[in-house]
């Protein structure tokens, strides 16, 4: 990867629905976000979350963002997911390949989306493009 950019982001819609299947408390979420910092934007998600006992979850989600990524303007598709186990996390991201579009097409990448203790969501990436 040649970049690193960082960014803040605020949830501004949060709509959950149960899961047909699954243990009790497992979800469907949609989540609407903008961005601030060197990802300006907005993005709509839908996340799979399954609580277990004691606090512990999991989640899957996709999210497609529309914006500009370092003054590069264009979309693309990130997929990203955490386990939240007994006090730490182990998280995992990337972005789609083949999804960026515009200035954005031919976008590669990991990131990672972190929660501060005070609530604040960023997200890193780490990303190229295809020559």
């Amino acid at each position: 990867m040649t970049a690193t950019s960082l960014a803040n982001f605020e949830n501004t819609k949060h709509e959950s629905a149960p899961l047909e299947f699954g243990p009790e408390g497992c979800a469907r979420v949609t989540i609407e976000r903008t961005y601030g910092g060197s990802l300006v934007g907005e993005s709509r998600a839908e996340l799979l979350v399954c609580p277990t006992a004691d606090g512990m979850f999991g989640y899957v989600g996709i999210d497609h963002f529309t914006g500009a990524l370092d003054g590069r303007t264009g979309s693309f598709v990130y997929q990203h997911g955490e386990m939240h186990e007994r006090g730490s996390t182990r998280a995992f991201g990337f972005i789609v390949t083949g999804s960026g579009t515009g200035q954005l097409a031919g976008l590669r990448g990991d990131l990672l989306i972190s929660v501060s203790a005070d609530g604040d969501h960023q997200v890193k990436l780490d990303y190229g493009f295809d020559n």
